[in-house]
C-alpha cells in the first residue's frame, strides 16, 4: 500500500547509476494510497526522477548538469500540453526528503498538487548517491481536466519595453516579484522577463540584485512613453511595498 512513486523511482535510478548509466532520466505514472477524512481512497500519480548531464553528450552542447530548472520547466511544458499554461504556479516548500534550497510546491490555481526539487544532501548521502539527483510528483486526478485555448485577436499595436533593476531579499523568489508585478500592471502587461541576476558583496548583505524587463501594450491604443513611465512607477510602487524592493543604484 504504497503512499508515494519515488521511493521505487529513486531505487530504480540508483539501480541504473551502478550500472554506469550516468545520465538517467526516469517517470512512473499509478496508484497510491492517500487518507482523507478517515477513509483511504487510491490516486493517480505522475512522479520522475532525473540526474547526470542537462543535455546527451555531444559537441554541439556543453556539459552542464541538470538543476532545478530544468525539471521545474519540464513540469511546465507537460502541464502545459494538458491546458493549464496559465494556471500553473510554484511556491518554496519544506520537505524532509528535498533540499531547502532547491525545492517547490507546484500549484494549480493555487492549490497544491504536487513538488519539485532535488533530494536532500542527508538522503543523497544515505543512498550513496553521488550527483544531484532531482523529482517530482503530481496528483493527476488535479490535472486530468483542462481547458481548450481560445484564439484571441493579436493588438494592432506596438509594444513598449522597460527595464528595472531592483534588489530584492535574497529569500524573495521570483514567483513572488513576477505576481506583485502583474497585480499592478494589470491587463497591460503583457510579458515579464528576468535577463539577469547579481549577487555581490557591495549589494550588501543577504540580498540579490535583478535585471526585469517588462513588455507592455495595449488592444486599444498605441502606449505613450508617459504610459510607460506611469506604469514602471505602479510597479516599483508594489515591489517596494511588497517585496521590500528598491531600484538598484
Amino acid at each position: 500500500m504504497r503512499t508515494a512513486l519515488l521511493p521505487g523511482l529513486v531505487e530504480a535510478l540508483r539501480h541504473n547509476l551502478n550500472r554506469q548509466q550516468e545520465r538517467v532520466r526516469l517517470f512512473e505514472t499509478g496508484l497510491v494510497f492517500n487518507q482523507i477524512d478517515g477513509k483511504l481512497s487510491q490516486v493517480p500519480h505522475l512522479a520522475g526522477a532525473a540526474c547526470g548531464r542537462a543535455a546527451p553528450e555531444s559537441w554541439a552542447s556543453d556539459k552542464r548538469e541538470l538543476d532545478f530548472f530544468d525539471v521545474k520547466a519540464d513540469i511546465e511544458s507537460a502541464l502545459a500540453l494538458a491546458g493549464h499554461r496559465a494556471d500553473v504556479s510554484f511556491r518554496q516548500v519544506s520537505a524532509p526528503h528535498l533540499h531547502p534550497g532547491r525545492s517547490a510546491q507546484i500549484l494549480l490555481n493555487d492549490k497544491a498538487i504536487g513538488v519539485v526539487g532535488g533530494l536532500h544532501p542527508r538522503l543523497l548521502k544515505a543512498l550513496d548517491l553521488d550527483c544531484d539527483t532531482y523529482v517530482f510528483e503530481v496528483d493527476l486526478t488535479a490535472v486530468s481536466v483542462g481547458s481548450v485555448p481560445r484564439a484571441r485577436a493579436l493588438s494592432r499595436f506596438p509594444s513598449l519595453r522597460r527595464d528595472i533593476a531592483i534588489v530584492v531579499p535574497a529569500q524573495t523568489s521570483y514567483a513572488v516579484i513576477e505576481s506583485c508585478v502583474r497585480a499592478a500592471l494589470g491587463g497591460q502587461l503583457v510579458e515579464v522577463v528576468v535577463f539577469d541576476q547579481y549577487l555581490g558583496a557591495n549589494l550588501g548583505h543577504d540580498v540579490k540584485g535583478l535585471a526585469i524587463g517588462l513588455i507592455l501594450q495595449d488592444d486599444s491604443r498605441t502606449l505613450t512613453d508617459k504610459d510607460a513611465d506611469e506604469c514602471m512607477a505602479r510597479a516599483l510602487a508594489a515591489l517596494e511595498c511588497e517585496c521590500q524592493a528598491r531600484l538598484r543604484g
